[in-house]
C-alpha cells in the first residue's frame, strides 16, 4: 500500500475529516488527495457522506483499527510488506516467498527484518509465518479473499467493484467485459484518444448513460472531467438525466 493510503488512514482513524482537512495534514495537492480518498473508498476502506470522509464500517476497517493499535501500519502495509504478507498464508522459506511475490531476494529479506521487528511476523528454522494474531490472519485472509475475487487481468487496473467491474488497460491490451467509458467516446460523437482502453464486466451493451458516468469515474484529470461534460452536452438530446443520476449513485460519482 502506497504511503499516502497508510497516512491517510492514521488521520482517519482519529475521526472523520473533509478532503480538505485531510489536504492539509498531508500535505498533499487536493487532486492528489481526492484520488488517494477514491482509492480508500474503492478499496472499502473509507466511506464518504456529503464532504466527510470516515473510516468504514465493514470487517476490513474494523480489522485494520485493531491492527493499527498493535503494529505500526507503515511498516505493515507499507512498500512490498503488503505484497509479502499476502504472499505468508502458510509458512514458507524466503525461496517460495520469493517465488510467489517476484520480489528481488534484498527486498525479501529486508521486509522480513522489518516485519518481525513489529511482531508481524516469525522465523522457526528457516520458515517464516504470519504471527500467531487472529487478527492479523483474519486481515490479510480477508484482503486475499478479495484480490481471488476481483481475479482481474494482470495488466488491467481495476477502479471499481461492486456488482459491476470497471477497469482500465494499456491500449490494444484485450480484457474480459464491454468497451465503455472514454474508449467510446469516438461512437457517440466525441473524438478522444486515450493511452488506455476502458472496459466493464460482466459484458453487456453499452449505454449513452453509461459511457457517460463510467468516464466520471475514470477520470483523473481535470481534462478528463471536461471531455464528460463535452460528451453531455453533445449527446443531451439522448440523454436520460434520471438514469445518469441512478448510475451515478451506483458508481460513486454523483457529487461531481
Amino acid at each position: 500500500m502506497e504511503l499516502g493510503k497508510i497516512k491517510a488512514l492514521k488521520l482517519l482513524g482519529g475521526g472523520p475529516s473533509t478532503v480538505r482537512e485531510l489536504v492539509s495534514s498531508m500535505g498533499l495537492s487536493y487532486p492528489r488527495t481526492a484520488a488517494i480518498v477514491r482509492e480508500l473508498v474503492i478499496g472499502e476502506y473509507c466511506e464518504k457522506a456529503g464532504r466527510q470522509v470516515a473510516l468504514a464500517s465493514n470487517p476490513k476497517a474494523s480489522l485494520l483499527r485493531k491492527l493499527a493499535d498493535k503494529y505500526e501500519l507503515v511498516v505493515l502495509l507499507g512498500g512490498s510488506s503488503e505484497r509479502l504478507l499476502l504472499a505468508l498464508s502458510g509458512a514458507a522459506d524466503a525461496v517460495k516467498i520469493q517465488r510467489r511475490t517476484g520480489l528481488a531476494q534484498s527486498t525479501v529479506y529486508q521486509a522480513l527484518k522489518r516485519l518481525m521487528a513489529i511482531g508481524a511476523v516469525y522465523r522457526r528454522d528457516d520458515l517464516y509465518a504470519l504471527a500467531d494474531d487472529p487478527d492479523l490472519r483474519a486481515f490479510f485472509e480477508l484482503l486475499t479473499m478479495e484480490r481471488e475475487a476481483m481475479e482481474a487481468e494482470p495488466h488491467a487496473i481495476l477502479v471499481h467493484s461492486d456488482g459491476f467491474k470497471l477497469k482500465k488497460v494499456p491500449a490494444g491490451k484485450q480484457a474480459r467485459g464491454s468497451k465503455t467509458a472514454f474508449s467510446l467516446f469516438t461512437s457517440h460523437g466525441v473524438e478522444y484518444v486515450s493511452p488506455h482502453d476502458y472496459y466493464v464486466e460482466p459484458e453487456h451493451e453499452i449505454s449513452v448513460e453509461e459511457v457517460l458516468v463510467h468516464a466520471l469515474r475514470f477520470a483523473e484529470r481535470k481534462g478528463e472531467g471536461t471531455m464528460c461534460a463535452v460528451l453531455y452536452l453533445k449527446n443531451l438530446n439522448k440523454i436520460d438525466p434520471a438514469k445518469v443520476k441512478s448510475l451515478a449513485k451506483k458508481f460513486g460519482v454523483l457529487s461531481l
